[in-house]
């Protein structure tokens, strides 16, 4: 298996090549009939002859060694040291051009040296060289900066995915841990017909838990349509002491909500109120605006209910990572209403 190390990213390479390659024509042609507009005049079909073929295969050297300093040596930060490096290299790459002369276009190594410092061209030839190799890194390091922002969103990403489902993993054994409870009460009332009812209704509304356990939000039809269903089971529990009243608008049954929000909430009224024949608990389910609001009459415990650490908080962490929203809690001296953010 090849190292990651030496992997390279082909499709940023051309594009980093020939990105480079129009600024070194540019560069060169603008530098050069500048400063030696006279002598390129007269000669335009020698200077055209040399420089398109050995500044092709210049770039294509540039071009690799960057790519390659850059995997095997982490000098972004130090600035200095790259500069020496790039300096050494532009010489070293000004004689590769002298020999690649040789070899394509037969011109002997002395006589173009020679003839490179009797006209003045040797330095000009090497700032041309050292820009496009900077050049090059800034494009290299603008397709290096990008794939690490894509890096950091995948990791932020996973991270969110991460969260998201340890906190659903938590929604599904609370659910059934508070469905048995209900069970049990109803096998202590010795009352088997209703516990087969029971455990046929439970089934049909876990069937309902599982099938949508990957899904991080649900049609709000759906969730209601759930909430009808799960409230037939409470109330073989709580009776008449548990009274629901549930008024959505048509308009928002295509909205969205968090999988399971709505029965979080109403598990939330339970757990902190009397529900009694005397005293029953009167919840509410309505829209308003972009929101769905669950409310409650305040028939607080006196005792304290024992907390598995689920409830609220849980559903604030996953709105905040579907959809950067968050709940609003209104605890009047009567009422107590949870605010859900329509998605």
């Amino acid at each position: 298996m090849k190292s990651k190390k030496w992997k390279i990213d082909w499709k940023n390479f051309i594009i980093t090549y020939f990105v480079s390659l129009a600024f070194t024509y540019a560069i060169n042609y603008t530098i050069d009939f500048n400063i030696y507009g006279n002598y390129f005049a007269q000669r335009p079909n020698i200077y055209f002859r040399i420089n398109i073929p050995i500044s092709t295969l210049t770039i294509f050297i540039i071009v690799s060694y960057v790519f390659i300093i850059n995997k095997l040596f982490n000098l972004r930060k130090r600035i200095s040291k790259r500069i020496l490096i790039d300096f050494i290299f532009a010489i070293t790459l000004m004689f590769i051009q002298i020999v690649l002369s040789e070899i394509f276009l037969h011109v002997k190594v002395y006589d173009q040296i020679i003839f490179l410092i009797r006209n003045n061209f040797m330095y000009t030839n090497f700032i041309e060289i050292f820009l496009a190799i900077l050049f090059t890194e800034f494009i290299y390091y603008v397709f290096k900066k990008k794939e690490e922002e894509i890096e950091v969103k995948k990791l932020i990403a996973e991270n969110e995915r991460y969260k998201y489902n340890q906190l659903k993993s938590q929604i599904n054994p609370h659910f059934l841990f508070n469905s048995l409870n209900i069970l049990a009460a109803i096998v202590y009332r010795k009352k088997d017909d209703e516990s087969g009812e029971y455990i046929e209704k439970l089934s049909d509304v876990y069937r309902y838990v599982l099938t949508n356990e990957d899904n991080k939000v649900t049609k709000l039809q759906l969730e209601i349509e759930f909430i009808n269903k799960y409230v037939e089971i409470l109330k073989y529990r709580f009776k008449e002491g548990l009274i629901f009243d549930i008024d959505i608008k048509k308009d928002y049954l295509d909205r969205y909500i968090p999988t399971m929000s709505l029965q979080l909430l109403v598990e939330n009224c339970i757990k902190h109120n009397i529900s009694s024949k005397e005293h029953p608990l009167i919840i509410k389910i309505y829209t308003e605006e972009n929101f769905i609001i669950v409310s409650n009459n305040k028939n607080i415990r006196e005792e304290k209910s024992v907390s598995t650490g689920i409830g609220l908080n849980n559903l604030n962490q996953r709105y905040g990572l579907i959809a950067n929203k968050s709940i609003e809690v209104i605890d009047n001296e009567d009422i107590y209403k949870v605010k859900i953010p329509l998605i």
